[in-house]
């Protein structure tokens, strides 16, 4: 059953990077892109669940220069939950990923930050 489940999910990776659209939501202060994938979309009004990219201006401390990651959002408490990350050595999301599943513990983004745009975003999205 895990080796089903890896496969599926091994697959949607894979069709992020050529189908749907991953749509600019904005830039950090240090020159990172960030991006929404419009098609991961799924709210049920509680909880929603989405994917995001970010392309590092510079490479990480451990050589990567993007990540996608995949979101739980509560949208009434304003809070995230980090399900999946995969880390990638070329920007964009581009090559061959390195994937963690060890999901986060819900954190509550500051009001200025990325995070909490990307969510209120996935929120208002029907």
């Amino acid at each position: 059953m895990k080796i089903k489940i890896f496969i599926i999910q091994a697959l949607l990776i894979i069709s992020f990077n050529s189908y749907g659209e991953w749509k600019f939501h904005n830039s950090s202060s240090k020159g990172d892109t960030f991006y929404i994938h419009t098609d991961s979309i799924v709210n049920d009004k509680q909880y929603v669940n989405f994917w995001y990219l970010k392309s590092y201006l510079v490479p990480s401390k451990y050589g990567d220069f993007s990540a996608k990651v995949n979101v739980k959002g509560d949208c009434s408490k304003s809070r995230l939950k980090y399900l999946v990350h995969v880390w990638y050595e070329e920007p964009m999301g581009k090559g061959l990923g390195e994937r963690s599943n060890k999901e986060s513990e819900w954190e509550y983004p500051t009001p200025d930050s990325i995070g909490i745009d990307l969510l209120h975003e996935a929120c208002n999205t029907e």
